[in-house]
């Protein structure tokens, strides 16, 4: 993990950070065991792009916080919409593992929509920043 990033960013106060927040865990013999390689992929291309890991990991922070309502929502829908009525009461092996691929189905189309929302929103919200960035920079050619 540690050649991942640049020499120096994972210090001591980032890395019990990062293993406060899960995405590291330590184990009884010191070794370092990450639960998702995606956490050390993205997180360091962040890093080489220039962002501090402490940001990283603020940022990872915020967005837990809102998937986890993403979560609610679809988890939502799928007890209210795909789920039978009687499945917390009546559910037997073939039922659950019925719910389980529902579930799973539901998972994929979720991270789909997910994905699709934030690559729009991000869109907008690169085009307008841009935008006024250019506006400023010609604002002093007018005058």
């Amino acid at each position: 993990m540690a050649g991942r990033f640049l020499p120096g960013a994972l210090t001591p106060d980032v890395m019990r950070r990062a293993v406060e927040l899960g995405l590291v865990e330590v184990a009884d013999d010191g070794a370092v065991h990450v639960p998702d390689r995606r956490f050390v992929e993205t997180g360091s291309e962040l890093a080489h792009l220039g962002v501090p890991v402490a940001a990283v990991l603020d940022d990872w922070q915020a967005l837990v916080a809102r998937t986890e309502e993403i979560a609610a929502l679809f988890v939502g829908r799928f007890e209210k919409h795909l789920a039978p009525a009687d499945w917390s009461t009546d559910l037997d092996s073939i039922g659950a593992r019925e719910l389980a691929t529902v579930l799973a189905r539901l998972r994929q189309t979720a991270h789909q929509v997910v994905a699709a929302a934030l690559d729009a929103s991000l869109a907008r919200a690169g085009r307008a920043r841009l935008g006024q960035l250019l506006e400023a920079a010609a604002e002093p050619e007018r005058e």
